[in-house]
């Protein structure tokens, strides 16, 4: 048995053994046989070395150093995640401290605490969006030596969900359902006794059929010619008052109108945002020509991931509430943290 250039020969007398030998110590790789699919070669490892019989002539075997390791089998694709989760909670809080102050003022403590959550769900031709928006707000000041205020300066429910089924590239056939209302009870002035509103006194749902247009993520505007509008008052005193629309003593009044929904979402900087929401509803028994509006612009300026500022304005027009508009706006600061799925 002797090496030549590129081969090793074995004489007849010791094929045998040796064929015998390379079975015992050797095995046939499939990995290795995927580069020999063309030949008749057959591939022996040998403590790391491939040997190979050349056209099963097993005269002539050849030493090989390196075979290339077999190609890996593709991976598989990701799924598509379906949900995208958005949860993001806000704690804001405003002191004042005076004594002994020339200019005159009030000590006074205030806080407010929101929470705003989607889940929005995409496949195919088929979405579904929800969000669910929190907040609550009081201060507490001090109107004169040791005697102290409590009022409310923000309280709101709401609640949407829009289902959408692709109609072409931009539209969607649209179902959607949004509830209002607060958690507590409301006063006119800070030192009355009386209350105007309470939690479902008033609560307001819209369900809206009709089309969606989405041109892009930022902006999409609901269009529905049947929508009806529910407006609840469940509290006695407010209800035998007739608050809100209903008739005295009543607790629903219903409605059946127009209802057209506006919805823009712009950054501005790097890290300042602007979002605004128009909603015009049209009765059509009920003075069509007097339209509700509610009408939410938001400018959100990050600071870092901690902490922000937030200006919420909200106009607001019902004559069926009082025939006069309706503005509140809410300046904040504080520590806000977000969590969103990727």
């Amino acid at each position: 048995m002797v090496w030549t250039k590129n081969k090793l020969l074995f004489s007849k007398k010791h094929r045998i053994v040796a064929i015998f030998s390379l079975a015992l110590f050797f095995s046939v790789g499939a990995n290795a046989n995927n580069y020999f699919t063309e030949t008749t070669d057959t591939v022996f490892n040998v403590y790391n070395t491939y040997l190979i019989l050349s056209g099963g002539d097993t005269s002539l075997i050849t030493k090989v150093d390196t075979i290339l390791p077999p190609k890996e089998a593709p991976k598989p694709e990701t799924p598509a995640k379906l949900w995208k989760l958005v949860n993001s909670n806000a704690l804001n809080f405003s002191q004042a401290q005076l004594f002994n102050w020339a200019a005159g003022g009030n000590n006074s403590i205030a806080g407010q605490a929101g929470i705003f959550g989607q889940a929005n769900y995409n496949k195919d031709k088929i979405s579904w969006e929800n969000t669910l928006d929190l907040q609550y707000g009081m201060a507490r000041q001090e109107i004169k030596t040791d005697t102290f205020q409590t009022i409310k300066t923000s309280d709101k429910i709401d609640f949407t969900s829009s289902f959408g089924m692709k109609a072409s590239k931009k539209w969607f056939y649209s179902a959607q359902l949004n509830f209002k209302t607060q958690f507590d009870k409301g006063y006119e002035k800070p030192d009355d006794t009386d209350y105007i509103s309470d939690f479902m006194a008033p609560g307001y749902m819209l369900g809206s059929i009709g089309m969606d247009y989405k041109p892009s993520d930022k902006f999409k505007v609901l269009i529905s010619p049947f929508t009806g509008k529910f407006t609840f008052v469940y509290d006695e005193l407010l209800s035998d008052a007739g608050a809100f629309g209903v008739d005295p003593g009543k607790n629903l009044k219903s409605e059946v109108g127009g209802f057209v929904k506006f919805n823009l979402t712009q950054k501005l900087f790097k890290n300042t945002s602007i979002s605004t929401q128009l909603d015009l509803f049209s009765s059509y028994s009920n003075k069509p020509e007097n339209i509700d509006i509610n009408w939410i612009v938001k400018l959100d300026m990050k600071i870092n991931d901690y902490l922000s500022a937030d200006i919420n304005a909200n106009l607001m027009y019902d004559d069926d509430v009082i025939k006069r508009i309706q503005f509140m706006e809410v300046f904040s600061i504080g520590f806000k943290y977000k969590i969103e799925s990727k």
